[in-house]
């Protein structure tokens, strides 16, 4: 598995993608269950004209090569999936990675099973996968928003010569741009709709759960059941995704507390723990453990940050 780095070379595998002459079109269903993760049903469907979906394909790599999507002026750089997608950033993640594995073998499996036969008529579709192959490696390209509209007493009509006609029934709309794809073993996600194409929010939660098992055997904070209910809450659950457990072990020193209390302003019990009767308190632990903490460099005063980096050294 080779992974992309750089936005040149994103724009040389999306010139390529006209040299495919074997594309196919899957319409996807995808529900998320608390037990059983990612269920996806998959339809292959037939575009007429015959060609059509290649003049799809073409017009993808065009917005992405000079349209309205084109990868240097839409998009800043590459960086690894932290649990957030910026809008001016491309993130990736492997398909092996834990925290969407599993998902990742239903999905493929949902595909290859891709059922052309079904008239079914009441499913309501999230989205769809344009399926091809580049320099030998397969290649699947997503939309996740429903393509399918209804048109029935909706008094919708198109020019038809000198006169409207109505519209009935179901339209399908393809659109050439893409949320997310993958390529290599690697997702590739375009913007935020792409997180809809697994269940990351249980599996954030199931990481968050399992971090918090090993903070609890530190025994840093002074009310661990209420710092444990913060932490599973709203978006925090996604922050454990960058869990420092060198962080965890650093704090299990007095001195380390000591210093960090004063410098994020995290309050210490009589004990030496980190107060968490708060939920200001608790949250800015929690930003402290998930490299989301810092200093603004000129006043000195606790900052939150997506996520932080060391910088590179300069040659």
């Amino acid at each position: 598995m080779k992974q992309i780095k750089t936005l040149d070379e994103m724009q040389s595998l999306f010139d390529k993608l006209s040299s495919c002459d074997a594309w196919s079109l899957h319409l996807l269903k995808i529900r998320f269950s608390k037990t059983k993760g990612a269920i996806y049903n998959a339809k292959q469907i037939v575009l007429k004209p015959s060609g059509k979906l290649t003049d799809i394909i073409e017009g993808i790599g065009n917005n992405y090569a000079s349209g309205n999507y084109c990868f240097k002026n839409t998009y800043e750089r590459i960086d690894e999936y932290e649990g957030i997608n910026v809008s001016n950033v491309i993130s990736y993640i492997s398909v092996n990675d834990s925290i969407l594995a599993s998902d990742y073998i239903s999905l493929k499996e949902a595909i290859s099973n891709s059922d052309s036969e079904s008239t079914e008529k009441q499913i309501k579709y999230n989205g769809y996968v344009i399926c091809g192959i580049i320099d030998d490696e397969p290649i699947k390209l997503f939309s996740l928003r429903n393509p399918i509209t209804s048109y029935n007493n909706k008094h919708r009509f198109f020019l038809e010569e000198s006169s409207y006609k109505e519209i009935r029934g179901d339209v399908l709309q393809i659109k050439e741009y893409i949320d997310a794809f993958i390529y290599d073993g690697y997702v590739y996600m375009m913007d935020i709709d792409a997180e809809k194409l697994f269940n990351l929010e249980r599996t954030y939660k199931l990481k968050c759960d399992s971090d918090l098992k090993e903070i609890a055997n530190f025994d840093i904070v002074s009310d661990f059941d209420l710092f444990s209910n913060i932490a599973m809450s709203g978006h925090n659950p996604r922050s454990f995704m960058k869990f420092n457990k060198n962080s965890l072990g650093l704090l299990s020193e007095k001195k380390v507390r000591n210093r960090i209390s004063e410098i994020f302003k995290i309050p210490l019990t009589s004990k030496g723990l980190f107060d968490t009767s708060k939920s200001e308190y608790a949250d800015g632990l929690i930003k402290v453990l998930c490299d989301k903490a810092m200093l603004e460099p000129f006043e000195q005063e606790p900052m939150e940050v997506l996520a932080a980096k060391k910088w590179k050294k300069q040659e």
